[in-house]
């Protein structure tokens, strides 16, 4: 499956995460997630971030995710990665739900790998956790 035949659903994956936010948000967040999606393909290093943010995993050197902290500033200038953390976390979920829905290789290994094999938890309680992996 390529890229462009995935029939991923943003804005009913982020409010089952986020059941009360206001729809301005919500576009935030889909136009944030529309740009990096687009990204994401060009850089693994990108998704190896993402998969860090998701699971919690800190940098060996303390590497702040800036690129996506930028990203999302440019519709919502109040975001900050320090202080909005758990935001930040689901939607490096959501983007590497969308990146497995899409079917792109590499993303389910290392979902896998960043769980610990199941040890640690996205924000979605383990929708892109292993069992999605080995499903999907």
């Amino acid at each position: 499956m390529s890229e462009n035949d995935s029939k991923f659903e943003f804005t009913e994956t982020y409010r089952k995460l986020q059941p009360g936010t206001e729809r301005s948000i919500i576009s935030f967040r889909e136009a944030t997630h529309k740009k990096v999606r687009k990204e994401l393909p060009k850089s693994t290093i990108k998704i190896v971030d993402l998969a860090r943010l998701a699971f919690e995993i800190p940098t060996a050197s303390g590497r702040a995710i800036v690129w996506l902290e930028e990203i999302v500033k440019e519709k919502d200038a109040q975001f900050s990665l320090e202080h909005d953390r758990n935001e930040a976390r689901i939607i490096a979920t959501i983007l590497l739900a969308d990146m497995i829905a899409s079917g792109f290789t590499g993303t389910p290994a290392l979902v896998l790998t960043g769980s610990f094999v199941g040890r640690r938890q996205t924000v979605d309680q383990e929708v892109i956790g292993p069992h999605e992996v080995v499903q999907g």
